[in-house]
């Protein structure tokens, strides 16, 4: 039997080579040869499936569209993903990508994969890889057993699996904005404009405060401090914040759902009286309706807002999925020239979603399909929605080298762009 670790040698030496030096595999290995169809667990997890292969990578291929000439596959498995690809006339080149060098090689070395002889094949290794090539297929239980030197070709292919249902989420979010916008004219067109406040805060420190986990334990640093910068917080962290004794400057809104009222309940009256609310026309009526300070209408940088721009305008604020885009961004535009950021995690540090003290879910119960470096170099559990909000937000602070972005805390998702606080703790 020729193996395909031998074919491998025979086409691709330089990369054969490379997979001799690779570590031998330190995972724990169940080898299923008396399933239905013949596959492996690795570190408890399924590679393929032990039913019928066949059909999981029938599936699999279901992603590359009939009729394209060129295809990319990440992950090797048991090579059923290739073969069904390789099977249409029509493909004239296949990019197979391997996430794992050890376990690879293993598998090379067990069975023939005769189909690396087909000179439309072209074997590469993830850690390498820049980005992801499309139209692509995965193997989803090679891309869990990726090996760490693939991390971010990992999380790159995991955000375009993320795609199409981002994509359908954000459709039935828009049409929910759309409707909520005409029910909230009257109130546009009365309250502030947020342009009114870009500007007013020039040379000044701001915290932007959201309300991942790690916001607990930033707040002895904001009592500390609190006299001497602006505090601006995404209405999700307005009750830790509170229980902490600290009062915003300013609060931001922008999820058109009605369920941000649970933000508000148990709230201080007073405290929301006084207390300005920088919020997107698409939030919910009954939100802006229990709200009895000061509004200032802030417009969004998506297609929803173009229209009513031309007709009412407004300033308008970055948003690519999250709130606290839009809160880092009015405390830029307010003219901040330090911008801390407080529990602004973008994961889910001590398994926890959010910080103590706010209402919706605290505790993560489910599996993580994705997970980041920390600040303190650790690993730590994400989700491909709050991974793609991480990946925006550092394009967003590579855009605005003016601004000093310091993140207050080491326990949440290492951000590129953002310092850390000096060892004596000051915000220099």
């Amino acid at each position: 039997m020729v193996t395909g670790l031998e074919r491998v040698a025979s086409r691709w030496p330089a990369l054969h080579r490379q997979l001799l030096d690779v570590d031998e595999l330190d995972t724990e290995l169940e080898w299923l040869d008396h399933t239905q169809a013949k596959s492996l667990r690795v570190a408890g997890r399924l590679l393929a499936s032990c039913l019928d292969r066949v059909g999981e990578a029938r599936l699999q291929a279901s992603t590359i569209p009939r009729g394209s000439d060129s295809a990319s596959v990440y992950g090797l498995a048991f090579g059923d993903l290739p073969r069904e690809l390789l099977a249409r006339p029509e493909l004239q080149k296949l990019k197979v990508v391997l996430l794992n060098g050890s376990l690879d090689r293993l598998l090379l070395s067990r069975d023939e994969h005769e189909w690396l002889d087909d000179e439309r094949v072209d074997l590469c290794v993830g850690a390498g890889e820049a980005g992801v090539e499309l139209p692509c297929a995965v193997s989803i239980g090679a891309l869990k057993a990726s090996s760490p030197a693939c991390g971010h070709l990992k999380e790159a292919i995991v955000l375009v699996l993320n795609q199409p249902f981002q994509a359908t989420y954000l459709s039935g979010v828009a049409a929910q904005e759309r409707r909520q916008i005409e029910l909230n004219r009257r109130l546009i067109e009365t309250d502030g404009d947020v342009a009114t406040l870009f500007g007013s805060s020039a040379g000044q420190t701001a915290v932007v405060a959201a309300a991942g986990p790690s916001l607990v334990a930033r707040m002895p640093w904001l009592r500390a401090h609190r006299s001497e910068l602006t505090l601006i917080s995404v209405t999700t962290a307005l009750r830790p914040l509170q229980e902490a004794g600290l009062r915003p400057d300013f609060a931001v809104a922008v999820d058109s759902s009605i369920k941000v009222g649970v933000h508000l309940d148990g709230l201080e009256q007073s405290a929301l009286a006084e207390l300005p609310l920088v919020y997107s026309p698409g939030v919910h009526p009954d939100v802006l309706a229990r709200w009895m300070g000061p509004r200032f209408a802030a417009y969004l940088h998506t297609p929803i807002y173009h229209a009513l721009g031309r007709e009412l305008p407004r300033g308008s604020l970055f948003c690519s999925g999250t709130v606290t885009h839009v809160a880092v961004d009015l405390a830029r535009r307010m003219g901040h020239q330090r911008i801390c950021l407080a529990g602004v995690d973008f994961s889910f540090p001590g398994e926890r979603t959010h910080a103590l003290g706010v209402t919706q879910g605290e505790a993560r119960q489910s599996a993580s399909s994705l997970s980041v470096t920390s600040g303190s170099g650790a690993t730590v559990s994400s989700s491909p929605a709050l991974v793609g909000y991480l990946r925006d937000l550092e394009r967003y602070l590579r855009s605005h080298p003016e601004v000093d972005f310091i993140n207050l805390g080491t326990e949440g998702a290492l951000i590129e762009g953002a310092r850390f606080l000096e060892p004596d703790g000051v915000a220099r």
